[in-house]
Formats: C-alpha cells, sequence, structure tokens
C-alpha cells in the first residue's frame, strides 16, 4: 500500500491516495473540489481511481463528487452523512456561495464495518462532532482522520450538524488507538496519536 499526497481546492483539503502498488488501483480519500486535479494527478502518477471515500459531506470536501462520478469512481458516504451530497445547507456550500452539484453516494457505511476496496481494508471509525457523520478511516497504520483530528487541533463544532459533546468522546475513542498510528488530517500536516496525546489541548484527559 501506498499513499500519495495533494492540497485541492478551497481551505487546503488533503486528498489522498491510497495505491494497491500490485495493479496501481487507487482509494481517493476526500477529493477535495476539484475533480479534474484529482483525475490529473491520477494520470500524472499512473494510478487509477476506482473509488473516493469521504470523511463527511462538507462542500470543501465532497464537492467534486459528480464529476468523479462521471469518470467511473465509485463515491461512499457514511449512512448519517448522505443527504449531505444533496442539500448546499448541509454540505454548507450555501454558506459560501460555492456552486455544488447534488449528487448521490454510489454506497454508504457505518461504524466498526471493514470496507475492503482494490485489495485493502479501510476500518470505518465512527467520530461525530465537526459533522454529525464525520468518520475516520484506519488503512493498515495510518488514520485518514478528515477534520476529526489534526496536528495539535481539531474541527470546527460551531457549524450546522456539530457537537461539542460529541467531539470530545469521539477523541475519546481515538485516544485509544495504538500510539504508533500515524494521523492524516483533512487539513494541515500529518501527525501521529502518540504526538496528538502529548500535545493536542482537545484530547480528553
Amino acid at each position: 500500500m501506498k499513499v500519495y499526497h495533494q492540497v485541492n481546492g478551497l481551505f487546503s483539503v488533503n486528498t489522498y491516495y491510497v495505491v494497491n502498488e500490485n495493479d496501481n488501483t487507487a482509494v481517493v480519500i476526500d477529493g477535495g473540489v476539484k475533480a479534474q486535479k484529482v483525475l490529473d494527478f491520477a494520470r500524472e502518477k499512473g494510478i487509477k481511481v476506482t473509488h473516493m471515500l469521504l470523511t463527511h459531506a462538507h462542500f470543501d470536501h465532497s464537492a467534486c463528487s459528480l464529476e468523479l462520478q462521471k469518470n467511473g469512481v465509485k463515491v461512499g458516504i457514511c449512512e448519517r452523512e448522505k443527504d449531505g451530497l444533496k442539500i448546499p445547507a448541509f454540505n454548507l456550500s450555501e454558506y459560501f456561495n460555492i456552486p455544488f452539484h447534488p449528487t448521490a453516494c454510489d454506497f454508504t457505511f457505518t461504524d466498526g464495518e471493514i470496507l475492503t476496496i482494490n485489495d485493502i481494508d479501510f476500518k470505518v471509525i465512527a467520530t461525530p462532532g465537526h459533522s454529525a457523520g464525520s468518520v475516520c478511516f484506519l488503512a493498515e497504520n495510518r488514520l485518514f482522520s478528515g477534520d476529526t483530528l489534526m496536528f495539535e487541533t481539531v474541527g470546527r463544532t460551531d457549524l450546522f450538524g456539530s457537537s461539542a459533546t460529541s467531539l470530545v468522546e469521539s477523541l475519546r475513542k481515538l485516544k485509544e488507538l495504538p500510539d504508533e498510528i500515524s494521523v492524516y488530517p483533512g487539513h494541515g500536516e500529518p501527525t501521529s496519536i502518540k504526538h496528538e496525546k502529548l500535545y493536542n489541548p482537545f484530547m480528553p484527559l
């Protein structure tokens, strides 16, 4: 398994490409706003994007969904979050006056599921707080944490569907992961569970 990283679109969303090196198929995590940027990056790296997994529905992570689907990419999102791909108030695009093309996801998932895509296992960890249906994905020793956990901070909880109380419980869940797990957040630089336990002021005791 190999991971490529790209910064995509408004608010500098981190887009990750999780690649099966045996056949160069890839799963995108949070493709951002610009689908063409995803497609161009994949072409440059010689990989084929087959699926996109979304950590949550906010437009800065998901606005590329419809265009990627038109290019054969299957889009998955948490069951609790799927309406966010249809409703501008839910995905916040209407508040920022950002064009968003409503779409339906191709598949959904729930907490604890193991998604096996391109022979790579992604464990779904429900982490509500930043949004009601936020999730993280654990693949091998890498946690793709979206806007739940970032380098020495966390995602906002003053938005539609956010809950500070839920976020604390989600962080408590992530705190139980092994220290050596690398964390690939939705914004900013990578970190680790150990670092966040030591230095993140939002991490519960």
